[in-house]
């Protein structure tokens, strides 16, 4: 993301010739699918994935992150453009509004009453269990899936994006996206929307 920090954890998007040299085996079609949900080899951190985010609520510029101790009077100019289309930016930001206002939306626990967030639930799979139907409490703690949410608000004037990651949590949509409605809703606090 290139944060002002010395050294920074980066994240990994497998490619057929990386699987082939590792492991000597060639890529599957399915494994194109699992990639594309945040599954299988590939890696992501909580920060690469706001700064995505907030390239996405942009319009397509991607901020340079930095660490704050207070706030200043300038702002930086973004460090990329993302290569997307406009309408596509339009999709992507009408889709993750619906997660958190539709009805059936996974993210419903992250709405924020007066204030209109958009984001993504995620349930990143620690290990592979043998089945699926294993109640929470009963798989291990360290075998539990990861919980995520990371959104931005408000929706069509962003001015937070917000990554939660609960470890072992469970549900995204359960555990993380409440987390992020209380974030929010302490960033707006006094604040009319």
């Amino acid at each position: 993301t290139g944060i002002d920090l010395y050294v920074e954890a980066r994240g990994f998007v497998p490619t057929r010739e990386w699987k082939r040299t590792r492991f000597g085996e060639r890529w599957y079609d399915g494994e194109t699918v699992v990639a594309s949900i945040g599954q299988g080899y590939i890696l992501v951190t909580p920060l690469e994935l706001a700064v995505a985010y907030a390239a996405i609520a942009s319009g397509g510029k991607v901020p340079a992150p930095h660490l704050v101790k207070r706030e200043v009077g300038s702002e930086d100019e973004p460090a990329l453009s993302l290569t997307v289309g406009s309408r596509s930016l339009s999709l992507i930001r009408q889709a993750l509004e619906g997660v958190v206002k539709d009805l059936h939306g996974t993210g419903r626990r992250a709405d924020v009453p007066g204030v209109q967030a958009a984001g993504k639930t995620g349930t990143a799979q620690v290990v592979s269990l043998p089945e699926e139907d294993i109640p929470e409490e009963e798989i291990d703690y360290y075998r539990r899936d990861h919980a995520w949410f990371v959104g931005y608000a408000p929706s069509r004037d962003p001015e937070i994006v917000v990554a939660v990651v609960v470890e072992h949590g469970g549900s995204g949509g359960k555990v993380a996206a409440p987390i992020f409605r209380e974030i929010v809703r302490e960033y707006f606090r006094g604040r009319k929307q």
